[in-house]
């Protein structure tokens, strides 16, 4: 499966091209959550990674509460490393999606 070679900045980039042309496929957005959700890729997801996940997923108004947690989870690996951007992008998309994760919010601001 071409999928299983994927990394977290691969899986980001394809989730982020489709939000960007505003074009849902939730059969390849399953693959890439399934792939995302794998330990040895979250692990790896920078603060980047899961600014542009959240913020793909709002603007293709894709509420997928366990993967959001998961991110939100791996969020606290990488705090430090989160700029002004990628806080705005959690952020805005905690609000739109209505999935808000308290406890990143708090960290986060």
């Amino acid at each position: 499966d071409v999928f299983d070679s994927l990394g977290p900045q691969s899986t980001t980039n394809i989730v982020w091209a489709f939000a960007t042309l505003g074009v849902r496929d939730d059969s390849l957005m399953e693959s890439m959550r399934n792939r995302a959700m794998q330990p040895e890729v979250m692990e790896q997801f920078n603060a980047q990674d899961i600014a542009l996940t959240w913020l793909s997923y709002a603007r293709l108004q894709i509420v997928d509460v366990p993967f959001l947690e998961d991110l939100a989870a791996q969020s606290f690996r990488v705090l430090d490393d989160f700029d002004p951007q990628n806080v705005a992008n959690v952020v805005w998309s905690m609000a739109k999606l209505g999935v808000v994760n308290q406890r990143l919010l708090i960290a986060l601001i």
